[in-house]
């Protein structure tokens, strides 16, 4: 779980080791999730205004500076009250 606030700051609140968890894929726009046993149809959470989603790829949860988070993703999502929608598709 990675946090950006308004301010562009990052925060890890928790780092825990979980099982993996069910997948999801979008199917004619009607995303399904699955968990290898059954199949069921799921709703994302609304997408607040402000919000910026990004697909991670590398979490360095021991970063080299102290309270630093380092990771490495794209820009998936911006909400309609954010300025920039050229985000969308940058790392």
């Amino acid at each position: 779980e990675v946090q950006v606030d308004a301010d562009c700051n990052l925060k890890v609140p928790r780092v825990i080791k979980a099982l993996s968890p069910p997948q999801t894929e979008p199917a004619q726009s009607k995303p399904l999730a699955f968990d290898w046993k059954t199949v069921w149809r799921t709703y994302p959470q609304p997408f607040g205004a402000h919000n910026v989603e990004v697909a991670v790829d590398y979490v360095n949860v021991r970063p080299l500076f102290s309270d630093v988070t380092e990771f490495t993703g794209v820009v998936t999502a911006v909400g309609s009250g954010t300025s920039d929608a050229t985000l969308v598709g940058k790392r």
